[in-house]
């Protein structure tokens, strides 16, 4: 039978995968910001009023 892909290190590939992960956790530190932005939605039972102004003079 023909090998298609070599034999999977593990110890090589948890350590690449730890690796990776601990610079994209520094990165995004430094950047300050997360990618992961969970926010609940915002439910109010205040109805919402439009402003009824002049646009051309609030500009």
């Amino acid at each position: 039978m023909i090998k298609l892909l070599k034999e999977v290190d593990f110890r090589q590939t948890k350590a690449n995968a730890r690796n990776v992960l601990k610079n994209f956790r520094r990165l995004e530190r430094i950047a300050g910001r997360s990618l992961i932005d969970l926010k609940s939605p915002i439910i109010t039972d205040m109805p919402k009023s439009q402003s009824h102004g002049n646009k051309a003079e609030d500009a």
